[in-house]
């Protein structure tokens, strides 16, 4: 028999073989899956470096799974991420990446489809780290207790967290959430968080992902018990002697925030009033006192929030806010898609350049497309001013760069042939320059050039200058 028979496991299966043949067998296997596990790494590789997707973006999580207990490593964080972005592009009617996908059941079952390039940053390639995070997840279960005064009848109900993980061969993972999974991850209704998603992917520890969750975008303090944050973190039995959870959990992912995020914090320690005992009192609680690091907030995110919180009657003269508005643009889109293009009106307009002209607001209102006519006439009228500002620059420059060699000529002639010095020097320099400065040098020479020698007479020139710095 040629066929290759699969490595029995006979701790669950009573099957024998013969030695020499298991030994033959298990040798094929070991060949067989060695050339199957490089096949398999190179080609999930290959698709890896290809699929990058752009993590330079907010997301927006639901502050009840932001405060849930649970206890996730690092790679089932990025798993969990993934997932909240995937919701959030859905709610925003927004097209995902062709290597993503959310499939809705009848039953109410969410089928979702991630790349495994999206789980790994900085040149990670701990792929078998994302196997055991999705064996983990699976193992992973929630508890739902129901009040008694709920619609549901149900008091308490309990599944996993994810249900049938495979990863295929394009790299690929696909998975199914649970119906409840999917209600609660897009359940607002007790608020939300918002954090930059490339920053939470690139945390190294999961205390620092869930304290980023938790600080970022607040601008209040923020109180917690020990036992609270303990809870939330899933680590009742581990770090039980709160110096220690602050040491270990609360002073490390501050460390990683300082560095990374864009929000971190300080804090203070609560601790027990009244003490029996000899020796320190016990800590209780922790205040948290947001902290905004500008430095480590992302350029364009930072820019696109300025431009929807800023108010365009602050850019725009009216006339002009009324064109936009005539033509069919709303506030909204003009701050997210047109803000730099309208930054550059104003700043046209400021300097006596009027960019929105008459004849291409007619030829606007008559386009097929008024929208597009008019956005795209505006964007050559401010190519056209900003190369005229550049040709006037370079003009300038030119100009500057003559008059600074005739400075340093000037100096030189000054310094080396006069031999002046210290304030002599300065004085008669700004006097040469007030009378033309190079020209003037040189009709001195021509006056002060003794015909037959061919020599310039240095002591005349000197006595000149002299009496004409006097004589101001």
């Amino acid at each position: 028999m040629n066929k290759i028979l699969e490595k029995p496991n006979i701790e669950n299966n009573s099957v024998y073989i013969d030695d020499n043949k298991k030994r033959a067998n298990q040798n094929k296997i070991s060949q067989n899956n060695t050339k199957n596990r490089l096949v398999k790494k190179e080609l999930v590789k290959s698709i890896v470096v290809k699929n990058k997707t752009n993590d330079k973006k907010d997301i927006i999580q639901s502050y009840i799974l932001t405060v849930a207990k649970y206890d996730f490593s690092i790679y089932e964080k990025r798993i969990l991420y993934r997932i909240i972005e995937c919701f959030q592009y859905q709610l925003q009617g927004k097209k995902l990446n062709k290597w993503f996908s959310i499939n809705e059941k009848l039953n109410g079952d969410v089928d979702i489809v991630l790349p495994i390039s999206s789980l790994l940053v900085n040149n990670d390639d701990h792929y078998s780290r994302i196997k055991k995070a999705l064996v983990s997840l699976l193992d992973k279960k929630i508890i739902i207790n129901n009040n008694m005064n709920d619609n549901d009848d149900k008091i308490w109900k309990a599944f996993s967290f994810i249900e049938r993980p495979e990863i295929d061969k394009r790299g690929v993972i696909e998975f199914r959430l649970h119906p409840e999974i999917y209600k609660a991850l897009l359940d607002f209704s007790k608020g939300f968080r918002k954090y930059e998603l490339e920053t939470a992917m690139a945390f190294k520890s999961v205390y620092s992902m869930r304290f980023y969750e938790l600080i970022s975008g607040q601008k209040k303090q923020l109180e917690y018990s020990i036992e609270k944050l303990r809870n939330i973190f899933q680590l009742e039995d581990k770090y039980k002697n709160p110096r220690h959870f602050i040491s270990y959990v609360v002073n490390s992912a501050k460390k990683e925030l300082d560095l990374k995020a864009p929000y971190s914090f300080n804090y203070q320690l609560e601790y027990e009033k009244d003490r029996n005992k000899k020796g320190r009192k016990k800590i209780v609680g922790i205040t948290f006192v947001p902290i905004y690091n500008l430095k480590n907030r992302n350029g364009i995110l930072d820019h696109n929030d300025k431009c929807r919180n800023n108010n365009l009657s602050n850019i725009l003269i009216h006339e002009e806010k009324e064109i936009f508005i005539l033509l069919g643009f709303s506030e909204q889109e003009l701050k997210t898609r047109y803000y730099d293009l309208i930054l550059d009106i104003d700043k046209a307009r400021k300097q006596g350049k009027i960019v929105i002209t008459s004849s291409i607001i007619e030829y606007s209102k008559k386009a097929k497309n008024p929208k597009t006519y008019l956005i795209k006439s505006l964007m050559k009228e401010i190519k056209n001013w900003k190369e005229g500002l550049l040709e006037k620059q370079s003009t300038n420059e030119n100009d500057r760069n003559v008059y600074d060699k005739e400075k340093a000529s000037v100096y030189s002639f000054l310094k080396n042939h006069l031999i002046l010095s210290g304030i002599e020097l300065e004085k008669t320099m700004n006097y040469v320059i007030e009378r033309g400065s190079e020209a003037y040098l040189n009709e001195l020479v021509r006056a002060y050039n003794d015909n037959n020698s061919g020599k310039i007479d240095d002591e005349k020139i000197r006595k000149h200058l002299k009496r004409g710095i006097e004589n101001q």
